[in-house]
């Protein structure tokens, strides 16, 4: 059976697999800063766990992303997980992405972090730390951290030190 599913699969992948084009080689690491603000504009709280605020309940929403002057450059959507529980506080594993432009530019952003309760906003200027696990376009391969601040009700600013691999043609 073994030997019929890899002749099977193979012969699937077809002429695909033999006719693929390797990929560029990366010829060095390029350091990024970036500094943005965001304001949700929506967001959404789903009672998974036991009624009320409980392990497993999801919050999920989306914004604007702003350049340091105000104009919207971008969108952030954003998905969290309620981990862990405290008297006026509660931990959620966030996962967040910031796209700039047309969409083609992003970085995805990973981590837990502390929320206030009921709220369940960040203390108001208290840096969050989250992971950048990757990205797209000119942010390719993207690997470091950002610091999330709010700053107001709804609104953020974010800086992000992370490397991006720059491929030759870039």
């Amino acid at each position: 059976m073994k030997k019929f599913t890899v002749i099977l699969v193979m012969s699937l992948m077809g002429s695909h697999a033999v006719n693929a084009k390797p990929l560029p080689a990366v010829t060095k690491l390029k350091l990024v800063e970036l500094s943005f603000k965001s304001k949700i504009s929506s967001r959404e709280v789903i009672d998974l766990g036991k009624p009320g605020g409980s392990i497993g309940d999801v919050v999920s929403g989306n914004g604007d992303v702003l350049d340091l002057a105000g104009n919207v450059i971008g969108g952030v959507e954003y998905l969290g997980t309620v981990t862990h529980l405290k008297t006026d506080s509660e931990f959620r594993w966030l996962q967040s992405e910031y796209f700039f432009g047309d969409g083609t530019d992003s970085i995805l952003m990973q981590g837990a972090e502390e929320f206030q309760t009921p709220s369940g906003l960040p203390v108001l200027n208290r840096p969050q730390n989250f992971s950048i696990t990757g990205g797209t376009g000119k942010y390719f391969g993207a690997n470091g951290q950002c610091f999330v601040k709010r700053t107001e009700a709804s609104n953020f600013i974010t800086t992000c030190l992370f490397s991006v691999l720059k491929l030759p043609n870039q």
